[in-house]
């Protein structure tokens, strides 16, 4: 669905609801209101969806190979942590389609959404660094009287 689509089908709404006796400044409250709840219904399954599907697929990977490497990112949460981005990306897509009529609340919401990613970047690079600690300690003695802490 591209972003007019989606600009369409809130027009369609709010054109419903000012038809159907809502002046306008409820229509566009009310559009807004059932479009993000869409969007947050959605962005929550999709979340699921692609967490269980990202982590099942990096266990059978890591149950599959020979490095441990592998096995200390599924215990890290890497796989949990990489899954959320798709679920960002698309929050990423429906804020302007949701908020249209309400651009300070859209821009508030696409600076949330930039925080959230940066705290999931750092999350993401934490897990890989802790993984690449416990890989070195456990796969070579020649790391573990070091500080890789």
């Amino acid at each position: 669905m591209t972003t007019s689509e989606g600009l369409f089908i809130t027009e369609w709404i709010r054109e419903y609801l000012y038809a159907h006796g809502f002046t306008l400044f409820w229509a566009n409250l009310i559009n807004a209101v059932v479009v993000v709840a869409l969007g947050l219904v959605l962005i929550r399954l999709l979340d699921r969806v692609t967490r269980s599907v990202i982590v099942q697929l990096f266990k059978a990977f890591s149950n599959k190979t020979k490095t441990t490497f592998d096995d200390f990112l599924v215990e890290s949460n890497f796989p949990r942590f990489v899954a959320h981005l798709t679920p960002l990306s698309v929050l990423w897509y429906f804020i302007p389609i949701g908020l249209y009529d309400y651009p300070e609340t859209a821009q508030l919401a696409v600076k949330l959404a930039s925080m959230y990613f940066v705290v999931l970047c750092v999350l993401i690079v934490r897990s890989v660094l802790r993984t690449t600690k416990t890989y070195l300690k456990a796969g070579y003695d020649q790391y573990k009287d070091k500080p890789l802490e």
